[in-house]
Order: C-alpha cells, then sequence, then structure tokens
C-alpha cells in the first residue's frame, strides 16, 4: 500500500497517495513509512494551497515565497515541482520579473519535458519582456506538437501581432512608461523627458531634435484615450 501510494504521489495523484498511505495505517498504526509520507503529502498539499489562495487573493510576492517553500520541500518530486514552478512564474509575470518567470518555466519544462501550459507562460514572459520573436518561435513549435489546439493558434496571431507592433515606434518606451500607466503619469513622464531632451539644453546633440519630435508624438498619442 505505501509502495504504491508513493508511485501515486510521485505522479502527481497526491489525493489517491494519502488514501493507500491511510489504509496501510488502518492495517499498521505505527509503520513509519505511512506516516512520513502521509505528514509528507499533506504538508505539500498544505502549502501548495497557501499559494493557491495568495495567488488568488492577487497576492503576488506572497505567493512566490509560499511556493518557493514548497519546492523545499521534496526536491526529487518531479511531478508536483514542475506544477509549484510553473504557478511560481505565472506570480513572476504577474510582477514583471519576467526573466525569473522564464527561468522557473524553463525548469519546470526539464522536469515535465510535456508540460504544455509552462511552455504558454514561458512565451508569454518572453514575449512581456519585449522578446516577441522568440514568443512566436516558442508558440509555434507548440502548434507542431498539437495542432488541434485552437487556444494556441490564437496565442500565435496575438504574438505575431505584437511581433509586428514591436518593430514600430514603442511611445510607452519613448516616454519610460508601462503600458498600464494612468493619464498622469504619461503626462508627468512627458514633461520630464520633454525638458531633459529639448534642443535648447542639448546644443551640441544633432539627434537632440529628433528625440524632442518623437516625446511630442509620443504624448500626443498616448494622452488620447481613443
Amino acid at each position: 500500500l505505501v509502495l504504491r501510494g508513493r508511485a501515486l504521489y510521485a505522479q502527481g495523484e497526491n489525493e489517491k497517495a494519502i488514501q493507500h498511505f491511510r489504509q496501510a495505517l488502518n492495517c499498521d498504526p505505527d509503520y513509519r513509512d505511512a506516516v512520513k509520507y502521509l505528514r509528507l503529502v499533506q504538508k505539500l498539499d498544505r502549502m501548495k494551497a497557501d499559494g493557491n489562495a495568495e495567488y488568488k487573493a492577487g497576492h503576488w510576492q506572497a505567493a512566490v515565497e509560499k511556493y518557493s517553500e514548497a519546492l523545499e520541500v521534496d526536491p526529487l518530486n518531479k511531478g508536483i515541482n514542475s506544477k509549484l514552478l510553473q504557478n511560481r512564474a505565472l506570480c513572476r509575470n504577474q510582477l514583471k520579473d519576467y526573466k525569473g518567470a522564464i527561468a522557473d518555466c524553463e525548469k519546470a519544462i526539464s522536469l515535465d519535458p510535456s508540460y504544455t501550459k509552462a511552455k504558454k507562460t514561458k512565451a508569454t514572459a518572453l514575449g512581456q519582456s519585449g522578446d516577441w520573436e522568440s514568443a512566436v518561435r516558442e508558440l509555434k513549435e507548440l502548434q507542431e506538437q498539437d495542432p488541434q489546439d485552437a487556444s494556441i493558434a490564437k496565442e500565435v496571431r496575438k504574438a505575431e501581432l505584437e511581433l509586428k507592433k514591436s518593430k514600430r515606434k514603442d511611445y510607452y518606451k519613448i516616454l519610460g512608461v508601462e503600458k498600464d500607466a494612468d493619464e498622469n503619469a504619461i503626462k508627468k513622464a512627458y514633461r520630464k523627458a520633454a525638458i531633459i531632451h529639448h534642443p535648447d539644453k542639448n546644443p551640441d546633440d544633432e539627434h537632440a531634435a529628433e528625440r524632442f519630435k518623437d516625446i511630442g508624438e509620443a504624448y500626443e498619442t498616448l494622452s488620447d484615450p481613443e
């Protein structure tokens, strides 16, 4: 029973594994391995649930910490650790820690090469970090593996559109603001950039006028709610 429970646990079937360990303890309440693995799986389940609760509440950093703690419980369990890494990557995407998210996804994929969700999350992180070419490549590889998945085809189209957009002038980058910046943040960034790059303040810089023109164009575009 314990051996089968361990096999189920290794496959990520924690609920079934717990049932087996409990059944073993019904047969022999003093069987140490049954107690050991029951506590281990229950602890991991509890820690993962805590992380999920923080994620659902939008407490991204707290969720990262919970998932990180859970990853230390049993480094040998590839199944559950790949899921914990994927969940932590989702949080890091929300925190704009794209490098950390990509690293987590790559670890998750190394533990479970068929983990489609982690591959999608990696593509998202690559795109959000500004590397839309790599994001499109990753998504197209996924599409080749599963041509019937309509959601992947949709993600490919979205990433290709973002790649085209990234090759145009990036007004957000010109003003140095995030894409979710509000009207006040845009106005503040424009004023600051206009002062710094005004041609009168940069008489020896032949590109200052061009930059100043781009800043004005960026403000005109981003300050328009349409």
